[in-house]
């Protein structure tokens, strides 16, 4: 069912409204009766879509619907679904980069860079190795 946001110029009231894709031009206010403007705003999904499947990396797992979904959640009642900005998310990260950061220490190092810098040195030091052939010719 197509539902608008309607804003009307003359007396401003802007309310959802059925307008009819073929009526958006002429849709009229039902507080005035005057033209109102039809708005057209980005929809809002819930859930994954087949175009935009939801990926779980850290599980291998791609959803591509909400019933997927409910049911993942069914079977896996304490997974949490965080981003970013989640104070959750924030905390863990926290965590972990200081436990990281301790280790690198513990092993002599300034810090977890430090760490990385010195075993891709290293890397590019390594000769390769030539194989002799054990043929005589």
């Amino acid at each position: 069912m197509p539902l608008y946001d309607v804003d009307c110029p003359k007396c401003g009231l802007v309310e959802d409204m059925y307008v009819p894709l073929k009526d958006h031009r002429s849709a009229t206010c039902g507080s005035c009766e005057s033209k109102v403007k039809v708005l057209i705003r980005p929809v809002l999904t819930a859930g994954p879509l087949p175009s935009k499947p939801l990926k779980l990396g850290g599980a291998d797992i791609t959803l591509t619907s909400s019933s997927q979904l409910r049911e993942y959640k069914k079977k896996n009642p304490k997974a949490m679904f965080l981003n970013k900005n989640d104070k959750v998310w924030k905390d863990h990260y926290d965590e972990v980069r200081n436990k990281v950061e301790a280790s690198a220490k513990k092993r002599g190092f300034r810090d977890r860079q430090a760490e990385k810098e010195y075993k891709k040195k290293q890397k590019g030091l390594k000769q390769p190795t030539i194989k002799k052939s054990s043929k005589v010719a």
